[in-house]
């Protein structure tokens, strides 16, 4: 838990130093806002993103890491005074809550993690994980037109949608790749503890944007920092890992606020760092930009025509903002343009992604009573609810202050046009759910307003109503709870044993080939991911992975699941060369590349040696990269049975048959023809059929152990 502590402090100690010398640049003053301690960070992420992204033209963020890091000891020492540690001391003083809240944050966050035994480690319940590590892992030693050397033997750099994802919202894995490079780590170890500091900044952004950019009153502002710090959405996006998304949500609200605070205002000097806010927004998750400027565009337009006279003065800021956004990262707002127009003249229909979520879920999910997962119609009750929830929404939009309304109105108006659009028109599911997630603060902040309107009339009222907040904070906790042990339970948690995967480069050549056999779609990820500058093949690749192909040499090393028991009586790859609770990496002596059982009878353990028995046919599939081999096996017959005549057919042709007798338990086959090119059937079959033994049921062939192919 202390590393964790400490690396989420790195990530949060040096965007804010970077943002607080970038104050003291004399065009940049942010004494017209209130605690503008508060956005140092924010200001501090962006700056660092946006030197990385276009240093990212010409050489991988090690270089431009480097750079930043002698910068940032220059700023320590010239310009870090001891005056500024007062500040720092005044804020935790001053705003406790909200502390408070980020620690119980930083805890919930890390706490599958820290579960695991390495506080940094990931914990996966989705299948996206190599998606999102590749990227960092990558961009830290690679420029932008590196060109991917695509082989299918390197799965970990050569996903279909790496380039695609690395030219689109890419930002906050350059900021991940900064604290990669100067502490040495990889990205497995800091993924998680990132994620956790984006659902930080979205506290801070919440609280800062609610009080001192909307201006809204004490009761509001905590009631929204709360749902929205304890809800399963927010944990649910955390899990899912959408790091990315959960960065922009920080970067999203908060520039809206300044935009807000700089228009109404005309408060030139806050030009600068709104452009460094939406920079940062458009570079970490560029999704958002259609989603941003039009809601903004419909407000300077309303702004225009209600203050007709003003507006020359709006149009100029507008602009400034506009100008100063494209100055600041001109390559992130580039690529947000590309990607966008790509976006919105395609869809992901087939994918199957996600279901529509049914409406009366759709505020309970918002609210975190319900997970995002839950496609269920909701019974009765619950209906009720979600119809209370939406007329307490809509009463707390018309109760915002007219100014603010201007923004929120027409930006909620867009997401619901946008949510008819994707189910009715669109047809497109998953970007209906994003499009529910990226409103999702905003319906909070409705939700708040509504709320303390209804029941504003006493200061008893509102103790009640507060006490109803906790009250769904802590209905909220409960069910992250829930999902944390569902992570723990299901999920992958980067334990020691994968860690350990790492000494397999030591004991084999950096130029061989390893299959790897029976793994589900995390392992195989998380195989690719620690062994990504190897070769290797994979047999059931899941879909990020390029398809099986035949290795053009012999396999010569196996890393197969320990405990998996469709391999118990195989004996299939010869010498273990190395092993732990969960892997073991065979030295494959056979050239077999895989094999599977088909219609045998379960497992048992004779005396220690693992044994299945036949029915009257039973096969084995085997993918090999030679052409000739003789089977080995070792047989027993059942009680009170003296012979039995083995069948042996290879793909559909008579081999021989074998007489089984109590008087003899090794058997070898003659030659068994196998095609390099397909997976090759071996049949066996009990001619005299099957026996029921005592009150055993099962139909019983031939009993088999260590079962070996052995090459001609």
């Amino acid at each position: 838990m202390i590393l964790s502590i400490l690396l989420l402090s790195v990530f949060f100690i040096v965007p804010y130093l970077f943002g607080y010398f970038l104050i003291k640049i004399k065009y940049i003053d942010l004494s017209i806002l209130k605690s503008e301690i508060l956005l140092f960070p924010f200001l501090g992420i962006s700056i660092i993103i946006s030197f990385l992204q276009n240093t990212g033209l010409f050489f991988g963020s090690k270089v431009s890491s480097i750079i930043l890091l002698l910068l940032f000891i220059i700023l320590i020492l010239f310009y870090f005074k001891k005056d500024d540690l007062v500040i720092i001391k005044s804020f935790f003083s001053n705003y406790l809550i909200l502390v408070l809240f980020c620690i119980v944050s930083a805890f919930i966050t890390l706490y599958p993690s820290i579960y695991a035994g390495f506080p940094t480690s990931f914990a996966s319940i989705n299948n996206d994980l190599i998606f999102y590590l590749s990227i960092p892992e990558w961009l830290k030693n690679k420029s932008y037109f590196d060109s991917m050397n695509i082989d299918n033997y390197h799965p970990f750099f050569s996903i279909a949608e790496l380039h695609f994802s690395r030219f689109s919202r890419v930002g906050a894995d350059y900021f991940n790749t900064l604290f990669m490079n100067w502490l040495n780590i990889d990205s497995i170890f800091t993924f998680n503890v990132i994620s956790s500091f984006f659902c930080i900044l979205i506290i801070v952004s919440i609280f800062y944007t609610s009080k001192f950019l909307f201006k809204l009153n004490n009761f509001i502002t905590y009631s929204f920092t709360a749902l929205a710090t304890f809800n399963t959405v927010l944990f649910w996006m955390l899990t899912t890992q959408y790091m990315p998304q959960l960065g922009g949500n920080a970067f999203f609200i908060l520039s809206l606020g300044l935009i807000y605070k700089t228009l109404n205002e005309k408060k030139v000097k806050l030009i600068i760092p709104t452009s460094i806010s939406c920079s940062a927004l458009v570079s970490i998750y560029s999704e958002y930009l259609i989603y941003f400027v039009i809601p903004v565009v419909f407000f300077l337009i309303i702004k225009i025509i209600s203050e007709y006279k003003k507006a020359k003065e709006y149009l100029k800021i507008s602009i400034y903002i506009f100008l100063g956004t494209i100055i600041v990262n001109p390559i992130s707002f580039y690529l947000a343009i590309k990607y966008n127009l790509f976006v919105f003249k395609s869809t992901q229909n087939a994918v199957g992604i996600v279901n529509y979520i049914p409406f009366f879920n759709q505020p309970l999910i918002i609210m975190g009573i319900k997970f995002l997962n839950d496609y269920q119609e909701s019974h009765i009750l619950f209906k009720i609810i979600s119809i209370i929830i939406v007329c307490v929404m809509i009463f707390g939009i018309f109760k915002l202050e007219k100014r603010l309304n201007k923004l929120v109105l027409p930006l909620l108006a867009f997401i619901f046009l946008m949510l008819i659009y994707l189910k009715f028109i669109n047809k497109f599911p998953y970007g209906y759910y994003k499009t529910l997630m990226f409103g999702q603060l905003f319906f909070i902040m409705t939700f708040c307003n509504g709320l303390y309107y209804i029941f504003k009339i006493t200061k008893r009222k509102i103790l009640y109503i507060s006490i109803f907040v906790c009250v769904l904070c802590s209905i909220n906790i409960y069910k992250i709870i829930g999902l944390e042990e569902q992570i723990i339970k299901e999920g992958t948690l980067i334990t020691k044993d994968y860690l350990q995967i790492e000494e397999i480069k030591n004991l084999i050549p950096k130029n061989e080939i390893i299959s790897v056999s029976n793994f589900n779609i995390d392992d195989q990820h998380v195989i690719s991911y620690f062994l990504r500058d190897r070769n290797l093949i994979f047999n059931n690749a899941s879909y990020y992975f390029p398809s099986y192909n035949k290795p053009e040499k012999k396999v010569n090393f196996i890393l197969s699941d320990s405990s998996n028991k469709a391999s118990d009586i195989l004996k299939l790859y010869g010498e273990i060369i190395w092993n732990n609770n969960k892997f073991v990496l065979y030295k494959n002596i056979s050239g077999l590349i895989n094999i599977d059982l088909q219609s045998w009878n379960g497992p048992e353990n004779w005396n220690g040696v693992p044994t299945r028995w036949t029915k009257a046919n039973s096969k084995l599939i085997v993918e090999s990269n030679i052409t000739d081999g003789k089977l080995v096996f070792d047989a027993y017959l059942p009680p009170g049975i003296e012979k039995r005549t083995m069948g042996i057919y290879c793909n559909n042709e008579f081999v021989e048959d074998i007489e089984i007798s109590n008087n003899q338990h090794n058997y070898i086959t003659s030659n068994l023809r196998l095609d390099i090119e397909k997976k090759n059937e071996i049949e066996i079959f009990v001619k005299e059929g099957t026996v029921n033994v005592g009150k055993d049921t099962r139909d019983l062939g031939i009993a088999l152990q260590n079962i070996f192919l052995n090459p001609k």
